[in-house]
């Protein structure tokens, strides 16, 4: 039985990556570059992110579980990268340059201390190995024997065909069977903290949940860890780049989890158990309004009693109250079904995994916090199993399990997994009016020229960026607004200005907006033109320099700390 539940949970992942490869091949047509421009995929967000470097499997919805590396990128106190396990609190600022072709994407890494992962020594990409035992060598295959390497001779392969290698040895060609060789890297180079940006290019590919890095200096490298099996302590170097090896993932933990993800975490916690209840939903929910691979899962969750209300917003972001809550109808199922000698689920057990961060009832639960949940309740239903005498098949890989892993970071894999909203198309001409909105800064009001359009605050972007004043600068150049992400704001004048009480007519703004580093485009900006100034809404602004404005007690709170930005 449980080989057939294998194959049956293997043909439906074959099918799922059949589905998504036609449903979104649309979307995997990024622009072509020109000689002179090049136009961001918008697949790529800016954001801060846990750099995971080491092979993980993937589950429900893109979900990634059990089996795999538990390894990320830290810089340690000499500058250099090493791997630590489970150093998840080391993050890094992930910022999209440019499109290099259908796959491919170049973006620079940043550290909160200002500097940035590159490289640091020479790169040598050619293909060196080590000689092993009995490494004797021939003038062609299957020729005579001429002589033997030294012990630990290094050598370049210059042909690899079937079991035989071409290395070059003093100047020489010769030949010698290529299972006596093994990889090195002879170059000096290391990926480490450097002072400027760096570019490196990754692959993204909406059927592959992992990528692969490499610099954008060299494309016959990737990033790799300089021990095999991504220990913790390796340093991280370059190896030559290995076609299937997908080992690179930008997790964002801190993120809320939407109601489809929490579906899907649920199915794979009883996946993992290998508890399986066909159950068919008594509810009859609207399941034309999701067409994701996560909807196997919820059908189940309904299925299993756990939700109930037939009109769920699934893009919607679940209250830790909520997850807990459903968790604990997910238990009391489990328990209806096996067998009625396990505990009951509570409350209280679930504060005895001690879950980090805010564990208010309406706080959003963040993946952290649904992942570390779900592990725990995993190794709880695990230990009921042994404790009521039943036969268990998962206590070791239950005890080596990864938690679930949040999506990369591919917009476009996000859109299968939450109904995105359409954004609506701006009124030319609208009326501006000044709002009466109080602006909080560092726990203090600030005065924040605005203007009230459509419900929404519109400020000046230079306003922005003289009370932030590190956070982003605004030129004036060639005609265009440039723009400079994680700089320090040089004032001209007039920032500030009162703007009067008196509504104005606002048109939508001609002003070209582009990256100052690229000359690639802004997206996700929409301008009006006021009194000859451009106004911009404050969240889009937040959103594009990836800080939070949150608001509360009547106030618009602005964070420049906070990070990512979240939609309230």
């Amino acid at each position: 039985m449980k080989k057939l539940c294998m194959g049956i949970l293997l043909t439906l992942c074959m099918s799922l990556t059949l589905l998504l490869t036609t449903v979104f091949s649309a979307e995997l047509a990024a622009p072509a570059p020109t000689e002179t421009t090049y136009k961001l995929y918008d697949a790529i967000e800016n954001g801060w992110y846990s750099i995971r470097l080491g092979t993980i499997a993937t589950d429900y919805g893109g979900l990634a579980v059990a089996v795999g590396n538990d390894t990320f990128i830290h810089i340690d106190a000499a500058g250099d990268a090493v791997l630590r396990t489970g150093d998840r609190d080391t993050t890094f600022y992930v910022e999209k340059k440019r499109v290099v072709d259908l796959n491919w994407h170049e973006i620079t890494i940043k550290m909160a201390d200002g500097r940035y992962l590159g490289i640091v020594g020479e790169i040598d990409d050619r293909a060196m190995y080590r000689v092993g035992t009995n490494p004797v060598y021939r003038a062609t295959p299957n020729g005579d024997i001429l002589g033997e390497f030294p012990p630990s001779t290094i050598l370049e392969v210059t042909e690899l065909k079937g079991d035989w290698a071409k290395v070059q040895y003093e100047g020489k060609a010769y030949y010698m069977w290529a299972a006596r060789l093994t990889k090195v890297n002879v170059g000096s180079a290391r990926v480490a903290a450097v002072n400027q940006p760096y570019l490196w290019q990754i692959d993204l590919r909406l059927d592959q949940f992992a990528s692969v890095m490499r610099p954008a200096e060299n494309s016959k490298m990737m990033v790799m860890p300089t021990e095999k099996n991504y220990p913790d302590g390796a340093k991280v170097g370059l190896s030559e780049l290995i076609p299937g090896i997908r080992n690179i993932t930008f997790e964002d933990w801190s993120r809320p989890i939407s109601n489809t993800e929490m579906a899907g975490l649920f199915a794979s916690a009883f996946s993992a158990l290998e508890y399986y209840y066909p159950e068919e939903s008594p509810v009859k929910w609207t399941n034309e309004r999701i067409n994701t691979p996560a909807l196997d899962a919820i059908n189940k969750c309904y299925g299993w009693r756990v939700f109930t209300n037939p009109n769920m917003d699934w893009s919607a972001n679940p209250t830790y109250g909520e997850f807990t809550s459903y968790l604990m109808k997910l238990m009391d199922y489990n328990k209806s079904k096996s067998s009625s000698r396990f505990s009951a689920f509570t409350k209280d057990t679930i504060r005895s995994f001690a879950i980090s961060g805010d564990t208010s009832e309406n706080a959003k639960i963040t993946w952290e916090q649904a992942a570390t949940l779900q592990l725990k309740t995993i190794q709880w239903a695990e230990a009921e199993i042994v404790r009521i005498g039943e036969k268990s098949q998962i206590g070791d890989r239950v005890a080596g399990r990864l938690m679930a892993v949040p999506e990369n970071l591919t917009s476009s894999v996000k859109s299968f997994m939450q109904s995105p909203t359409p954004t609506p198309t701006p009124t030319k001409t609208v009326t501006a009016t000044p709002t009466n909105t109080k602006f909080m800064l560092n726990n203090a009001e600030v005065a924040l020229p605005a203007y009230s359009i459509d419900g929404n605050n519109y400020v000046k972007l230079r306003d922005v960026g003289a009370l932030l004043q590190t956070r982003f600068d605004v030129r004036w150049e060639d005609g265009k607004a440039k723009l400079y992400n994680h700089a320090t704001y040089t004032k001209i004048s007039g920032e500030l200005a009162v703007i009067g009480k008196e509504s104005k007519s606002a048109t939508l703004s001609t002003t070209d907006f582009v990256w100052g580093e690229t000359g690639t485009v802004v997206t996700g900006l929409t301008a009006y033109t006021i009194g000859g100034n451009n106004y911009i809404k404050l969240r889009d602004i937040a959103k594009l320099f990836d800080f939070d404005v949150d608001w509360r007690d009547g106030k618009a709170w602005i964070e420049p700390n906070m990070s990512p930005y979240t939609e309230d």
